[in-house]
């Protein structure tokens, strides 16, 4: 029987394969073969760039189409697993219809889904044809826009512009800010079809010229309506509490919503946890906030080791405050891929404006980061020990031939063990251990 076992389980493991294949290329999807690894990778650019070549045709886009792009793109990414709640969509439909409240804010605390809830009623509203109102919709410091509050009322006016069918105005002498006013008045004095501006986040604004006071925002007339989302403790918040907006206090989700995002958060990646396991994620006192939910998830799906899944767990819900449960992030990351490597990326992310970019950090291949071979034979201290996983070696500085360890990852068979943490120098074929 012993003898048998090993056949047995290959026998399984083709048939469960066979299988698998068989689903796949009955499905409505394209399917194709791929020989090799290298096959395969050149077949997924390939269907990559044609999808980039029917999204993005070559041509000139208008700036604002380009921003109209990386808006609704953010938009649609907001729209995936989201788990509706009648209640907030009702508050938002209601005031909607009463065309004498103009203006309203919803608020709460970070990382409760303030822009998702904003960006799923907003794509049922824009797929209703009969509304009988425009809509303009800006996501404050996502889809690639600046943050200022000058870019936003370029867009404003460009956005309105557009949608009414107006020339713009080519005075050169005149304000953005007095275009943006001339252009309210405009739509309610020739009783055009209503207006909806959203401006998402616009907590997330740069305070130059004190733009939190928003002055440079004119009031709406009749009929424009404007929703904001801001965060409660932000700058904006006080002037809208003395302007007396009506407010909407965003709530945690309830725990039977949390267990159903987490199913079909999951599900989406075909991975998927025990009852217990997601009942101890949805009770969580930090798992109500929405953002920290969906980070664990992440989280866990990266996570190879299916036996040591529940420690995990305990790992990430050991902490009382989200504060504690991001430090507790960071500190995996920095066990995984060095602490110098990660405060290199964190003091990027946090010079840069608008995110990282190619251009803006090359932080990949031979500047900082992985090994850029993984062909070559690697011999420590005289001896071979296997091909370079690209992953397991990262430069300690742009250009050094000094590598942290941050994966055991040198081949099979290898004489020589390098542990993670350490710091080895990479010179050529040859490892050498620092002293």
């Amino acid at each position: 029987r012993s003898t048998l076992f090993p056949y047995t389980t290959l026998f399984r493991s083709r048939s469960m394969l066979n299988r698998l294949k068989a689903e796949v290329e009955a499905s409505r999807y394209p399917s194709s073969t791929y020989s090799s690894p290298e096959d395969l990778a050149e077949q997924v650019e390939q269907a990559f760039i044609a999808l980039l070549d029917h999204l993005f045709p070559e041509g000139n886009i208008s700036k604002l189409e380009k921003e109209r792009i990386g808006q609704r793109s953010f938009m649609h990414q907001l729209c995936q697993n989201y788990i509706r709640d009648e209640k907030n969509f009702k508050v938002l439909d209601d005031w909607m219809q009463d065309w004498e409240q103009h203006q309203m804010v919803i608020t709460g605390a970070s990382g409760l889904g303030k822009s998702a809830l904003i960006a799923n009623w907003l794509n049922e509203k824009l797929q209703d044809k009969d509304r009988g109102y425009n809509i303009i919709y800006h996501f404050t410091g996502n889809g690639g826009s600046e943050s200022s509050h000058d870019q936003i009322m370029k867009v404003l006016i460009d956005e309105i512009n557009d949608v009414y069918g107006w020339e713009s105005e080519k005075e050169l002498n005149k304000s953005q800010e007095d275009k943006l006013n001339e252009l309210f008045i405009r739509v309610a004095s020739e009783r055009k079809k209503p207006l909806l501006i959203v401006l998402d986040a616009i907590n997330q604004i740069i305070d130059t010229d004190n733009a939190k006071l928003l002055n440079w925002l004119p009031f709406p007339p009749k009929i424009i309506k404007i929703l904001f989302s801001t965060l409660e403790d932000d700058r904006t918040m006080e002037v809208f509490k003395n302007r007396h907006y009506p407010t909407f206090v965003l709530q945690p989700i309830e725990i039977e919503h949390r267990e159903q995002l987490i199913h079909e958060y999951l599900q989406q990646f075909g991975k998927k946890l025990t009852d217990v396991q997601i009942e101890r994620i949805a009770n969580d006192s930090q798992c109500e906030n929405t953002l920290v939910l969906k980070t664990t998830l992440d989280e866990l799906i990266n996570f190879g080791i299916y036996e040591k899944l529940d420690e995990r767990i305990d790992y990430y819900l050991s902490q009382d405050t989200i504060e504690g449960f991001y430090q507790t992030l960071l500190k995996s990351y920095e066990e995984e891929f060095g602490k110098e490597f990660v405060k290199h990326i964190l003091s990027l992310v946090v010079v840069s404006r608008n995110g990282l970019s190619e251009d803006d950090a090359p932080i990949t291949g031979d500047s900082y980061g992985y090994y850029p071979s993984s062909k070559e034979c690697v011999y420590v201290n005289g001896s071979p020990i296997g091909k370079v996983d690209k992953h397991a070696l990262r430069r300690r500085d742009p250009g050094s031939t000094e590598f942290y360890v941050v994966k055991q990852g040198f081949g099979e068979g290898q004489d020589f063990e390098l542990n993670v943490g350490e710091i080895v120098v990479f010179d050529g074929l040859f490892v050498t251990n620092v002293p």
